[in-house]
């Protein structure tokens, strides 16, 4: 999930057309430090024998969508990350 997170903040900022990211700022880098994170959301088992499936989200109801272009697998965009992240 890190290497996500690098790779698509890499490839937004190259996108974007900004070669530093904006300063940090510090007041609001202290406050972020201090929250404590909780998963707080519970996975409820299945009691059918042998499901394997029993958390996985219910995607029926959601309409077809298209991902935006610069997302997508073959953006190019995502192979200048690649190249700025890990010199590839």
């Amino acid at each position: 999930m890190t290497r996500f997170v690098i790779v698509f903040a890499a490839a937004l900022t190259i996108a974007c057309g900004s070669s530093m990211p904006p300063a940090e700022d510090g007041d609001l880098a202290a406050f972020i430090s201090k929250i404590k994170a909780v998963d707080n959301h519970s996975h409820a088992n299945s009691t059918a024998p042998g499901d394997t499936d029993y958390d996985a989200l219910p995607l029926d109801g959601l309409p077809p969508f298209a991902v935006p272009a610069r997302l997508r697998p073959e953006s190019p965009l995502w192979l200048d990350a690649y190249r700025g992240v890990y010199g590839y």
